[in-house]
């Protein structure tokens, strides 16, 4: 019996897989962005030409970029946090606190200062204020990413909130 329900669920973890890959996966890369979007070039896409995975998403914000920017550049924790929901930083036992509001001590980050992150850190590789913050993973701390950048841009026209995030495996 313990032979057949082994078997049993690699079958149905398979099929999961196949479904996910099949029908779910560019979507979950790409939600929120258009074509042109996932196609068109954003910063930071010159620190990792030719990634092994892309996901671009898009969240439209209503309010202008220099609303949007300070919160950016005070993400992280310790800092302004994750703005995910707090049940999940706790679920994954991740020491996060988010704000509600913007903290001015946090509004000076420049190129080359790290983001403290859970066990690795996020340089800043490009600053541009109002427009684009660029970081990439500092020592590989995920096991299966040799190099990841993460370029957050605003814009403002109809998508003013577009993420990139640029990964190779090893």
């Amino acid at each position: 019996m313990p032979g057949r329900r082994v078997g049993t669920g690699l079958v149905i973890v398979g099929t999961a897989a196949a479904l996910y890959f099949r029908f779910l996966r560019q979507w979950h890369l790409h939600w929120g962005a258009t074509a042109q979007e996932v196609s068109g070039e954003v910063a930071g896409d010159e620190l990792m030409p030719h990634p092994d995975i892309v996901a671009t998403r898009v969240v439209e914000i209503d309010a202008p970029p220099s609303a949007i920017w300070p919160w950016l550049v005070q993400m992280g924790p310790g800092r302004g946090g994750a703005y995910t929901y707090d049940w999940i930083e706790r679920r994954l036992g991740i020491d996060i606190r988010n704000t509600d509001r913007v903290i001015p001590e946090l509004q000076h980050l420049k190129v080359g200062d790290e983001i403290p992150m859970p066990g690795y850190a996020m340089r800043v590789e490009r600053l541009d204020p109002g427009q684009a913050m660029v970081v990439r993973s500092s020592n590989h701390a995920w096991v299966w990413i040799g190099a990841e950048v993460h370029s957050l841009a605003l814009y403002s026209h109809n998508l003013p909130f577009c993420q990139r995030k640029s990964s190779q495996f090893l």
